[in-house]
């Protein structure tokens, strides 16, 4: 048997903290798993309430001032968000507080806090501050829009069922 040689590594590969790992980086990459799951096709709710969910006719019936304004039809929620989206500069709300509005309490939830500020908005003196103190401000916490809505529709069936018959 041979004996093998031994010469000393040169000075720069002498340093003990330091390892070269002879297979490529990629070989060493962990895979992270995110237990939390996007549901990023599903429709939101309106809002977090125990009430049952809003429905579009729901909303049309409750909020005729936002209804009349619409240039098509409004049959989807995508509808609703779009045609409040267009209201919203109407009544003095910006992009950037409809914006942080919606980053807040989401899309359809500020949509519907759109439609239904159009039902007073004659008794409203500052609707953007209104709008950002209901969403985002000091009066958001525990605001919902769904049940404003329904304060709305029931508002608006006690006015017509107290209107004089024609008949």
């Amino acid at each position: 048997m041979a004996e093998l040689e031994t010469t000393p590594l040169p000075a720069e590969h002498t340093d003990t903290q330091t390892i070269k790992m002879s297979d490529t980086d990629s070989q060493n990459v962990r895979h992270h798993h995110n237990s939390n799951k996007e549901h990023i096709d599903k429709e939101e709710p309106l809002a977090h309430t125990d009430q049952h969910p809003l429905s579009v006719t729901e909303l049309l019936a409750s909020c005729p001032e936002a209804r009349q304004y619409a240039v098509r039809k409004i049959e989807s929620f995508a509808d609703v968000i779009a045609h409040a989206r267009i209201l919203a500069p109407m009544i003095g709300i910006d992009d950037r507080t409809y914006q942080t509005a919606q980053d807040r309490i989401g899309p359809l939830a500020t949509a519907t806090t759109i439609w239904a500020m159009m039902q007073f908005y004659d008794r409203i003196k500052k609707a953007g501050a209104y709008f950002r103190a209901l969403t985002v401000g000091s009066k958001s916490e525990g605001f919902d829009p769904v049940r404003l809505i329904r304060q709305l529709a029931a508002s608006h069936d006690l006015r017509t069922d107290n209107c004089p018959r024609t008949t």
